[in-house]
């Protein structure tokens, strides 16, 4: 069996999610045998067809031999008898025809990009993230607690608002078609007021913006780059961990008042009683001993705590359940 190997320059390929999701998408066509992608070069053999390679010393993709190169770029070019991938209209190319195939793709939650034979329309392909089914889990808890959840994206607006919708978020606080350079500048205008902002991310485009923010929370699966650029790294890839994450700064917090409440009133009860007579040295030695006991096993008690549920503190439990 013969093969023809293609070579698709993608620009802004950044994250391993993006090389996933294309690896996915463009092993479902029909005749592909296997895709590599490596975030710089897309490697994909066909089962018919004769030998193709991409001249090294070209910067547009070029097909010799009567192959075709495909381009998927903001500005892609190309060469005669090749196709063009774009999100955006190629050259002289009436986008029209496929206009309501596009929105319909984009209102299910997908990346729609034209495909251009030879200066003419000829298809459309969409490529798509898959949304964790503890998405909207998440987003609905953060909401509850107080917290506004905005989204921060390069896709289109309709695929944005299309996948804000699936997860809860408000559509007002979607901002999408945002180039890399400025989600730290997004960044910078939500904490204007004096929010403090929490950015989660997993890719190198990314890690700009979980520098900025108050706190930058990398997922574990997510590039390099953004884990050394993030505050906290979450070791799997589940949203609801973004959620632990914030209760356990919250309780952790909440534990350090109780045991510098318990260390105050402690301290200030026993000294004026040692210091008038009343306690005799040896016990208030004693005493004075069991006050950092106090505190450490207040905090060894933490341990039993488990961050699927918001902290409470042990005499108020009880009504939380009953109360929720």
């Amino acid at each position: 069996m013969s093969t023809r190997r293609a070579h698709l320059e993608i620009g802004g390929m950044s994250c391993s999610t993006c090389a996933a999701t294309n690896e996915d998408a463009t092993g479902s066509v029909p005749g592909v045998i296997r895709v590599s992608v490596n975030a710089a070069t897309d490697v994909v053999p066909f089962a018919d067809g004769v030998p193709v390679d991409r001249d090294p010393d070209d910067d547009g993709p070029t097909a010799p031999d009567g192959g075709r190169g495909v381009a998927p770029d903001d500005e892609p070019t190309a060469p005669d008898g090749g196709v063009a991938v774009s999100p955006e209209p190629v050259g002289d190319v009436d986008p029209e025809p496929a206009e309501a195939t596009m929105t319909r793709l984009e209102a299910e939650r997908k990346t729609a990009m034209l495909v251009a034979c030879e200066g003419e329309l000829c298809g459309v392909i969409a490529t798509a993230d898959t949304v964790h089914e503890s998405a909207r889990e998440t987003v609905t808890a953060l909401r509850d607690r107080g917290i506004t959840v905005s989204m921060l994206t390069g896709d289109n607006e309709r695929t944005a608002r299309a996948v804000a919708e699936q997860v809860g978020i408000d559509p007002e606080s979607v901002r999408a078609e945002v180039r890399p350079e400025d989600k730290a500048d997004a960044i910078e205008v939500i904490q204007a007021d004096g929010s403090r902002a929490v950015m989660v991310g997993d890719g190198v485009n990314d890690a700009p913006a979980l520098t900025t923010a108050h706190v930058g929370i990398a997922i574990g699966s997510g590039t390099d780059v953004a884990i050394e650029s993030a505050d906290v790294t979450l070791m799997r890839d589940d949203p609801r961990d973004v959620l632990k994450a914030l209760r356990i700064s919250e309780a952790t917090i909440s534990k350090v008042r109780q045991n510098l409440f318990w260390a105050f009133v402690y301290n200030t009860t026993l000294i004026p009683i040692a210091s008038l007579g009343p306690l005799n040295p040896a016990l208030a030695g004693l005493a004075m001993a069991g006050s950092p006991v106090s505190v450490m096993t207040n905090s060894l008690a933490f341990s039993r705590w488990d961050p699927k549920t918001d902290y409470h503190l042990l005499v108020t439990r009880p009504f939380h359940r009953l109360f929720g």
